[in-house]
C-alpha cells in the first residue's frame, strides 16, 4: 500500500518543526504495519500522479480554503481516493470536514492512522463500522452525518515511538523548480502546559510529556551518523527550557559524547522563570539561538495574550542573560489584538528598537484568531466569526488587506497597517542590514575555529599533544581531533585529572574563549603558567562590531549590570592584552586575527558610510571587523 502525505506550505516555511509529525506517522506505519512506499509532497497535483493508495493531507487553518480546492481535482480525478485530514485546522474545529474528505484525525496522528491503514487494507475501502473503533476521529457515516469516535487519552511513554522518519522530509516545490529537504530538527517533549490566548495548541496539548534523555542522544546520533555535514540543529518542543533537573541532564549527556563540539542548538524558551542557571545550562550544550515569544512590548497587552507571569522585565531580563553567555535571542510579537492601544504599540516598537543588537531575529505578525484557541471563541463571541465561517484566507499572516479580520478596538485596520508598513517594518529590515555583520556565530563559529585549527596546527606541529582550556560551547577540540584533550574552564579537577594521567607532558595549551571568563589571576591561568608551555589564546575582541552596534543603539548597561557583566567578564583590546602577557612573563610570536567576513558578506555601503561618517578613527573598520584574536605566546622562562 502506497501511503501520500500532501502538506501545503507557505513558500519560505521549510522548516521541519510543524511537519515533523508526519514523519513520526510514518515511522510509526512503518514499524507496525512494514510499510515502505511512504511519501510527502507540498504540492497536490504531484503527490496525485504518484498514485498514492490513501492520502493523508495536513493543514493549518490558513490553508484550508487551498485545501478545499485541491481535494475537490482530486476527486475529478479519482473520485474514490480514500482522503485522511489531520494537523491542527482540524482538531481545532473538527466540524468543518470538508464534505469531500472522508476523515478527520484530531490531535497526535500514529494511532488513529494506524487503525485507518488496517481498516484500509481488511476491507479495501473506509467502512464506517471499523471507523467507530477507532479513536480520535471525526467522519461521514452511512448517512452522510458527521460522527466522531471518543477521544483517547495522548501516547503517554514517547519513548515507545520510533524515530521519525526524516528520510522522507523533503519535497518538491514547483514555485522553486527544485527538491527541497526540510530541516532536521528535534522534539523532546509534547505538550505545553501554558494557556496563551492565541496559540492553537494550549486547548489540547496541556499534558506534558517528555522522551528520555538516551532516546533524545539515540535520536542526535541517528542524526549526525547519517547527516555528518549538519551543523545546527533545532528543538522543536514548545516549552524545551522548563524542567531544570532534566535539561541539565541533557545538557551533560550532550557535552559527554561531544555533541557541543560537532553542531549548534536552537531552541524555544518561556522568559517568565529563565535564571541565569539556565543559561548557564544552555550555554555548556551550545545553544546559540533561542527564540522567544515576547509578543508585546506593554505588561497589560501581554496579560491579555499569556498570562499575569509575564512581563517586559522578564523580556529583558532574559535578552541581557542570553546576551552575557553569548546566546543569540529571536523576538517573536503580535500586533493589533483587542485591548492594545496606540501606547501599546508605541512601547512595543521602542523594545524591539532598543533590542536590535541583542536580538537580530525579529518576527512581527498581526494577530490571528485560529480555531482552538480562546481567542477564536472570544471572537466568535464578540460576532466577528460564526459557525458558517470558512474564509480561512483572512486567517493567513502578514496579510493586512481589506480581509483581515481586524480585532483591534482603539485603532482601525488602515492604521494598523500604516503602523506595520512605516514603523514596524523598517525594523525588521535593519534587522537584515545589522546581522549580517553581527557575528552570525551559527556561521561564523565554524568559519574562525576551522581556521584557528589551522593556524594551531602549524604552530605546534601536527604531532603535538595539546590541552584545551574552553568555554564548550565554541571549543576547538572537534577541529583539532586526536591532537587535543579537553576541559572546561571551570572543571579544576579535570584539568589536574588530565595532567596527572598524561603519559606525555602536553606539548602546550589552547585558551578557547576561557580567558575571558577567568582573568589572570584565576587558578585557570596559574595552571597554565605551571606547565611553562607555549600557550595559544583565542579572546574575543572588545572592540567588535557587536559592541560598537549596542551604543548606535543607545544599548546603555546601567551601573549595576555594567558591574555584573564586568564581574562575569574580562574584556581585552589587543593592546592591554599584550601588556598583561608581557607582565605575566610571556612573548608574543603570532596574532592572527579572525575577521567576520571570514563568514559573512562585508558591510552594507550605507552602514559604512555611516561609520565613516560617523568615526574618526581610519583604522577602525577593519579591527571592528575582527571578530577574535589568536595570539600565541611563549614563556620567556622556557627560552
Amino acid at each position: 500500500m502506497r501511503i501520500g502525505f500532501y502538506a501545503p506550505c507557505n513558500e519560505n516555511n521549510r522548516q521541519a518543526g510543524p511537519l515533523l509529525g508526519i514523519a513520526y506517522i510514518a515511522a510509526y506505519l512503518r514499524e507496525q504495519l512494514g510499510l515502505e512506499d511512504v511519501f510527502l509532497e507540498v504540492d497536490a497535483q504531484r503527490a496525485l500522479e504518484r498514485k498514492p493508495d490513501l492520502l493523508a493531507i495536513s493543514a493549518f487553518s490558513e490553508k484550508y480554503n487551498q485545501v478545499s480546492r485541491d481535494v475537490r481535482l482530486i476527486r475529478a480525478e479519482r473520485p474514490d481516493l480514500p482522503i485522511v485530514i489531520g494537523g491542527p485546522h482540524i482538531s481545532g474545529l473538527p466540524q468543518s470536514l470538508h464534505r469531500q474528505i472522508d476523515i478527520g484525525v484530531i490531535g497526535e496522528g500514529e494511532k488513529p492512522m494506524l487503525g485507518i491503514v488496517q481498516a484500509l487494507a481488511a476491507d479495501g475501502y473506509l467502512d464506517p463500522v471499523r471507523l467507530r473503533k477507532i479513536q480520535n476521529l471525526i467522519f461521514w457515516n452511512e448517512d452522510q452525518t458527521l460522527e466522531r469516535t471518543p477521544f483517547e487519552d495522548r501516547i503517554k511513554d514517547l519513548d515507545a515511538l520510533p524515530l521519525p522518519w526524516r528520510e522522507m522530509m523533503h519535497a518538491w516545490w514547483p514555485s522553486l523548480n527544485q527538491d527541497v529537504m526540510f530541516d532536521r530538527g528535534v522534539y523532546t517533549s509534547r505538550g505545553c502546559s501554558f494557556r496563551c490566548h492565541f496559540c492553537m495548541f494550549s486547548e489540547r496539548s496541556n499534558l506534558v510529556r517528555y522522551v528520555s534523555t538516551d532516546k533524545v542522544m539515540e535520536d542526535l546520533q541517528n542524526i549526525l551518523s547519517r547527516h555528518p555535514e549538519q551543523r545546527h540543529i533545532i528543538f522543536y518542543d514548545d516549552l524545551f527550557v522548563i524542567k531544570k533537573s532534566r535539561l541539565k541532564e541533557l545538557s551533560d549527556a550532550i557535552r559527554s559524547e561531544g555533541l557541543h563540539k560537532r553542531v549548534t542548538f536552537g531552541c524555544m524558551a518561556k522568559t517568565s522563570f529563565f535564571d541565569r542557571e539556565f543559561a548557564q545550562i544552555l550555554s555548556d550544550m551550545n545553544i546559540r539561538l533561542i527564540s522567544w515569544g515576547f509578543e508585546s512590548g506593554s505588561d497589560p497587552v501581554l496579560h491579555y495574550l499569556k498570562d499575569r507571569s509575564s512581563s517586559v522585565a522578564k523580556h529583558q531580563k532574559a535578552i541581557d542573560l542570553c546576551h552575557r553567555y553569548g546566546i543569540f535571542s529571536g523576538g517573536y510579537y503580535i500586533i493589533g489584538s483587542p485591548p492594545e492601544s496606540h501606547e501599546d504599540l508605541a512601547r512595543t516598537y521602542w523594545f524591539i528598537q532598543q533590542n536590535l543588537p541583542r536580538v537580530p531575529v525579529v518576527g512581527i505578525y498581526p494577530i490571528i484568531p485560529l480555531p482552538g484557541t480562546t481567542l477564536w471563541q472570544e471572537t466568535a463571541q464578540r460576532g466577528l466569526i460564526d459557525d458558517q465561517f470558512n474564509n480561512w484566507d483572512q486567517l493567513e499572516f502578514l496579510k493586512l488587506e481589506d480581509s483581515y479580520l481586524h480585532l483591534n478596538d482603539h485603532y482601525s485596520l488602515p492604521e494598523l497597517k500604516a503602523a506595520y508598513d512605516q514603523q514596524f517594518v523598517p525594523l525588521l529590515n535593519f534587522t537584515h542590514l545589522v546581522f549580517p555583520p553581527m557575528q552570525d556565530r551559527l556561521q561564523l563559529s565554524r568559519a574562525y575555529l576551522q581556521l584557528a585549527a589551522s593556524q594551531i596546527k602549524t604552530a605546534f606541529g601536527p604531532d603535538a599533544h595539546l590541552l584545551e582550556l574552553g568555554r564548550g560551547e565554541r571549543s576547538l577540540a572537534f577541529e583539532l581531533e586526536p591532537l587535543v584533550s579537553e576541559c572546561h574552564w571551570q572543571d579544576q579537577a579535570r584539568w589536574h585529572e588530565l595532567i596527572e594521567t598524561q603519559a606525555l607532558i602536553p606539548d602546550g595549551v589552547v585558551m578557547t574563549h576561557s580567558l575571558e571568563k577567568c582573568g589572570f589571576d584565576s587558578w585557570q591561568w596559574q595552571a597554565v603558567k605551571e606547565l611553562g608551555k607555549p600557550v595559544y589564546l583565542i579572546v574575543e575582541q572588545i572592540g567588535t562590531l557587536q559592541h560598537l552596534l549596542d551604543l548606535l543603539q543607545n544599548r546603555f548597561p546601567g551601573p549595576v549590570e555594567l558591574a555584573e557583566m564586568f564581574s562575569l567578564n574580562y574584556r581585552y583590546t589587543l593592546k592591554s592584552l599584550t601588556q598583561r602577557l608581557e607582565q605575566e612573563g610571556y612573548q608574543i610570536q603570532q596574532i592572527d586575527r579572525f575577521y567576520t567576513s571570514e563568514a559573512v558578506p562585508e558591510l552594507p555601503p550605507e552602514l559604512t558610510d555611516f561609520l565613516r561618517k560617523q568615526l574618526p578613527i581610519q583604522d577602525f573598520l577593519q579591527e571592528a571587523l575582527v571578530f577574535a584574536y589568536g595570539v600565541l605566546v611563549q614563556p620567556l622562562a622556557s627560552k
